[in-house]
């Protein structure tokens, strides 16, 4: 698992941090997990 922190810039100057979490392997993972349908 890795972690990203990404800075986000909207139109009108305003700024946010956004974090996202990434899983390198599933394999093991239900089909059925909730991450899966929202994909």
């Amino acid at each position: 698992t890795r972690a990203y922190m990404v800075p986000l810039v909207s139109d009108d100057g305003s700024r946010v941090n956004a974090v996202a979490l990434c899983h390198f392997d599933t394999s093991s993972w239900n089909p059925g997990h909730a991450s899966f349908r929202l994909l």
